[in-house]
């Protein structure tokens, strides 16, 4: 089976960009699978064009603007809606036409194309129309909030089937109601259910010194306003490390994994300074391989619902720091059984919860058993998750998938 994939993001190891992760989970899923994958996605500067990342896996990376390195609307670790400058505004046509052209050109070699992100699949629907290609979707959340509600629907009613990943999720629920689409339930892909690691990574170590009490908080994820506005505690962490530190000193180490926003980053930093002991908080930046850190770590923040950042902490047993909003509503976390869960936008509460999670470790482990044994419902690995997946695309293309 020829599969081609079209999303905005993929990771590119030259970079240090991880943006994408869980299409690359697919990807090799996929190919583990015996299926033959093409993934075509934009170019940044520095990237290889054509990549073969595995045996029936390879990556075409399209230019879209001469000379490269002034292309300016991928980045690494940076989504394309989060490039504001005028010049990413003027190229952003010239992409979406070169996008068109490329799945035109590749798209006459796929049985199936699997579209990341419903703006891949208005690009992809003349390939339905002139080769009569089936077409799959994945709704990724940020394209939903990103093109008009009319044109979603128009997307989601002309492909051939919308992959439903996420589980009992009120946004995803509220997706069904209002985008009337052939559903297809399938597991999120994860890369294994255990990491190889055996020592604590170096830049994680040094700063606490190698000290087995010290509670290891890990936060990770991409800053971004939009995180921000959904009540994720990417500067509030910081304020409350301030308050605790003074009781807890030297008990508690904070880091951070991720990057995006400039004027985000300058903040935290900013606010780092102002910090007593300022080595309470360690920024490590982006990171290609997070389960070698996060099977360190005691208690997680970052996560929302089913996401990606939720999976990588559940599947590894380790409790998360969660908040009450609509992304958590309608699903099977509950407060101090599976998680730790509070309000958003309120340092004092997350201040409480820090708290109590430092006096609580043993509840707080049983906290992450529960975790893993739930998530295992919505999640499987790359040869079981990658089967489901090949097995319904089979059926879409030989006469149409039956629900």
């Amino acid at each position: 089976m020829n599969i081609l994939i079209a999303s905005t993001s993929f990771p590119d190891k030259n970079n240090d960009d991880i943006a994408g992760k869980f299409v690359q989970n697919e990807a090799l899923a996929y190919a583990l699978n015996n299926g033959h994958v093409k993934v075509l996605t934009p170019h940044q500067p520095g990237a290889k064009l054509k990549e073969n990342i595995r045996e029936n896996l390879d990556v075409i990376r399209f230019r879209y603007f001469l000379p490269e390195k002034l292309q300016r609307l991928k980045a690494p670790n940076k989504p394309m809606y989060g490039q504001r400058s005028i010049f990413s505004y003027f190229q952003l046509p010239i992409l979406l036409f070169v996008f068109f052209w490329q799945l035109i050109i590749h798209g006459r070699w796929a049985d199936i194309i699997h579209c990341q992100w419903t703006l891949t699949a208005l690009l992809a629907m003349p390939c339905k129309w002139l080769y009569g290609k089936p077409i799959v979707l994945t709704v990724r959340g940020s394209d939903v909030r990103l093109l008009p509600k009319y044109l979603n629907r128009f997307i989601h009613w002309n492909v051939d089937a919308v992959i439903d990943c996420y589980g009992d999720q009120k946004w995803n629920n509220d997706n069904k109601r209002n985008f009337p689409a052939k559903y297809i339930r399938l597991p999120l892909i994860v890369e294994h259910f255990a990491t190889t690691a055996l020592k604590m990574p170096r830049d994680m170590s040094a700063p606490i010194q190698n000290r087995k009490d010290v509670f290891k908080i890990i936060y990770l994820g991409r800053f971004d306003r939009i995180k921000m506005d959904d009540g994720l505690p990417i500067l509030h962490l910081i304020d409350a490390a301030k308050r605790l530190e003074q009781c807890y000193k030297g008990k508690f180490h904070i880091f951070y994994i991720g990057d995006g926003d400039p004027a985000i980053l300058s903040e935290m930093k900013s606010r780092i300074k102002a910090l007593i002991q300022r080595h309470c908080i360690t920024l490590l930046g982006p990171k290609s391989c997070v389960n070698d850190y996060l099977r360190f770590c005691d208690l997680g923040i970052g996560g929302i619902a089913f996401n990606a950042v939720s999976q990588e902490f559940s599947i590894l047993g380790k409790p998360q720091l969660l908040f009450e909003g609509d992304y958590n509503q309608e699903t099977p976390w509950r407060n101090r059984t599976n998680c730790l869960m509070i309000k958003g936008g309120d340092v004092d509460e997350l201040e409480y919860a820090l708290e109590y999670a430092l006096k609580n470790r043993e509840s707080l482990k049983k906290m992450g058993g529960r975790a893993q044994m739930m998530m295992k419902k919505y999640v499987k690995d790359m040869k079981d998750g990658g089967d489901d997946y090949l097995h319904a695309f089979s059926s879409i293309i030989n006469q149409g998938y039956q629900s």
